[in-house]
């Protein structure tokens, strides 16, 4: 058995003597980590499965695109044509914006910091 540990009570001069086993039932910290130290055993495998389908996933390549049927019919075709350039038209805006709001935070930014650097200046020289 470890000697006994002193611990103050709140008044300084007033101890009480107090077994290392005593002291470990009552330590919160003790007892979060000994908590911690039990092997998560029903987790594990649970881990390394979920983990394992979320990197097939990630690595499996978009559907092939089914090939164009060509028409009969050209008016379907020009208007098939007009869809596609005026939906990679707005993709293309649409990148651009995402660039565009970016831009628009980093200076926003960058204004905040001016702005306090110039009222702390100001607050200095005053």
């Amino acid at each position: 058995m470890r000697p006994p540990i002193r611990f103050a009570l709140g008044r300084i001069g007033c101890y009480r003597y107090e077994s290392w086993r005593d002291v470990k039932a009552r330590d919160p910290i003790f007892l979060s980590l000994s908590r911690l130290s039990t092997p998560p055993l029903p987790s594990i495998p649970g881990f390394f499965y979920f983990g394992w389908a979320a990197l097939r996933m990630r690595m499996l390549t978009p559907a092939p695109s089914t090939a164009a049927v060509a028409n009969a019919d050209s008016v379907i075709g020009l208007i098939e044509t007009g869809a596609r350039l005026f939906g990679s038209v707005f993709r293309m805006l649409g990148a651009a914006g995402e660039w565009l709001t970016v831009i628009a935070a980093v200076f926003f930014l960058a204004l905040l910091l001016a702005g306090g650097l110039f009222l702390t200046g100001r607050g200095i020289q005053a």
